[in-house]
């Protein structure tokens, strides 16, 4: 286990930049204003979190503690834990284990498949500790606190939580090599690789939100008697969602008693086992399917390039255009983190399917008395393009994503302005067409007005072009480029936090302001803004971009990065 433990060490300090921290920051004290960014963005927002976890943990107590299982809440927290590790934890996986720049020279070196596979795991396992330590401590602190438990509960929670990610990142392992498995037989590997890493995410994301809202037919009454006369029934309803959620929450709750001891071992055992599966694995699959991706896959056939006389000369900016497409489009990682938001918003939207089986009530009109203004549509569409803008994280990361190689884009004959159009054009074409797709769904579902919808499309199109060429901007402000798993371009680039914290704020009062129209009945002027502040954000754009861009552009190749 030493040789694991210092590849792990040395993986952790590459993805988290420790070594590069310590010396710009503290040995050269540049760039101080990044941390300080860092905690005066994120800190409000992970103090709200905080605090409404904490209430929630309250809430959920006294609820439970009426129904005589306050423990709900321990099951609510640790299998929210569990999906939303699964659901990242895939992406870390895949990336990490097949798109890393470090394993050609890992695989040389003499550790054995499950070494490598194990550090690698340890090292996606310990961020994912960070992330899922803002969902679980405060509920479970609270429970502790308002059930006056005892040492038992503090120790078996500690335990509890280092094993926590550690299934959910198991099952994304494994489905990360059976995937990688098939796409290196064939001869479209990241084609391969991003549709079915999506059929993946679809699968287990609509199978959880089928299994959490599809409940027996049955009187509501008589449901909620059933399950209350059954030992731990809420339990373990919650625990359809993830099973060994149930065995962590009573092991928890009943760390005083025997049964929860049995609920311990369980939760542990399953644990256990899951690692076991996955070292068979990796000695089988994992080295032989990463070498073969490296090869290319089975051999390929030769094809004769003709050159047609019909050939024509593309612009230069639609080439530009069409390069940062296929840039996103053959990263599986990019793909499948850049568009995992215009998936998510469609599943959600099958909600009322999934509850009532039909559509004959819209779940919105509760909020109207009559049917949504048309106004409030296109304020809503047009807003949805803006967020996802910068939750997509294309433009905020369009020269990251080309980390080393950016050289050769620089020594093309093109101008910035001409890269940053092709760039943006391209971020922009992704984004129109992923907005477009989930909003089918959404507008069937909520019937909403296809007026307002065009014309929330068309005004969106237009906001988010000019965010789009600013978070551009910002991206050639700072890229990172110097990465080792191409997913630290996208998932831990401050440029992208930014994105999200600067969108954040204008969709925060864009929503405002509709509100406040809609209670002065002067709806009819939410267009009208909407389309001015377009215009403003991309004089904003064209201002800076000349005044900055070529400048910024020249100047790159000097390290100043």
């Amino acid at each position: 286990m030493g040789r694991v433990w210092s590849l792990y060490k040395s993986l952790l300090n590459v993805q988290f930049g420790w070594s590069a921290a310590k010396y710009n920051y503290i040995k050269k004290r540049q760039r101080l204003w990044e941390p300080v960014i860092i905690v005066l963005g994120l800190g409000p927002a992970l103090g709200m979190i905080v605090f409404g976890l904490w209430r929630v943990a309250e809430i959920g107590f006294e609820t439970g503690l009426m129904l005589g299982q306050p423990h709900i809440v321990l099951a609510l927290a640790a299998a929210a834990a569990q999906i939303i590790t699964l659901f990242f934890g895939f992406f870390y996986v895949l990336s990490s284990f097949y798109f890393s720049d470090d394993l050609k020279m890992l695989i040389p070196l003499p550790y054995r498949s499950w070494e490598v596979l194990a550090a690698k795991l340890l090292a996606i396992m310990t961020g994912q500790y960070l992330s899922i330590s803002v969902i679980v401590l405060p509920i479970w602190i609270n429970y502790g606190r308002l059930a006056r438990a005892g040492i038992p509960y503090w120790i078996t929670s500690v335990l509890v939580f280092l094993a926590l990610p550690v299934l959910p990142l198991v099952i994304a392992s494994l489905l990360a090599i059976l995937l990688m498995r098939v796409a290196n037989v064939s001869n479209k590997k990241d084609l391969v690789t991003m549709i079915g890493g999506i059929l993946i995410l679809v699968v287990v994301i609509g199978s959880q939100l089928y299994l959490q809202t599809k409940m027996p037919d049955a009187d509501p009454e008589e449901l909620l008697l059933q399950l209350m006369s059954e030992a731990d029934g809420l339990v373990k309803a919650v625990g359809r969602v993830f099973p060994p959620s149930v065995w962590a929450a009573n092991g928890m709750a009943y760390a005083h008693k025997p049964y929860g001891w049995w609920n311990l071992v369980l939760f542990l055992g399953i644990t256990a086992v899951g690692g076991l599966v996955l070292y068979g694995i990796s000695e089988r699959v994992f080295y032989q399917g990463l070498i073969a991706g490296m090869d290319g896959g089975k051999t390929r056939s030769r094809k004769k390039v003709e050159v047609s006389s019909t050939a024509y000369e593309r612009p230069v900016i639609w080439s530009a255009a069409l390069s940062e497409m296929k840039l996103f489009l053959r990263n599986p990682g990019y793909v499948l983190n850049g568009l995992v938001g215009y998936i998510l918003f469609p599943l959600f939207a099958l909600i009322p399917l999934l509850t009532q089986g039909n559509l004959e009530v819209n779940p919105l009109q509760a909020l109207f008395e009559e049917p949504i203004p048309v106004y409030l549509v296109m304020g809503g569409v047009a807003l949805f393009f803006l967020v996802m803008t910068a939750l997509s994280s294309i433009p905020a990361t369009t020269f990251s994503r080309e980390g080393k190689y950016l050289w050769i884009r620089r020594t093309l004959p093109v101008s910035i302005q001409q890269v940053l159009a092709g760039k943006i054009l391209g971020a922009q074409i992704i984004n129109v067409i992923g907005c477009v797709v989930a909003l089918i769904p959404i507008t069937y579902i909520l019937r909403l007005n296809i007026g307002g919808v065009v014309g929330g499309c068309i005004i969106g199109i237009l906001l988010s072009t000019g965010m789009s060429g600013l978070l551009a901007l910002l991206d050639l402000a700072r890229p990172m480029l110097d990465w080792v798993d191409p997913i630290k371009a996208m998932k831990s680039n401050l440029n992208g936090v930014i994105a999200l914290l600067v969108v954040g704020l204008a969709a925060f009062g864009i929503g405002y302001r509709m509100f406040v129209h809609y209670q002065r009945s002067t709806m009819a002027r939410i267009p009208v803004e909407l389309l001015v502040l377009a215009a403003v954000l991309f004089a904003v754009y064209k201002y800076l971009g000349t005044k900055f861009a070529e400048h910024r552009w020249m100047n790159l190749e000097g390290g100043i990065l």
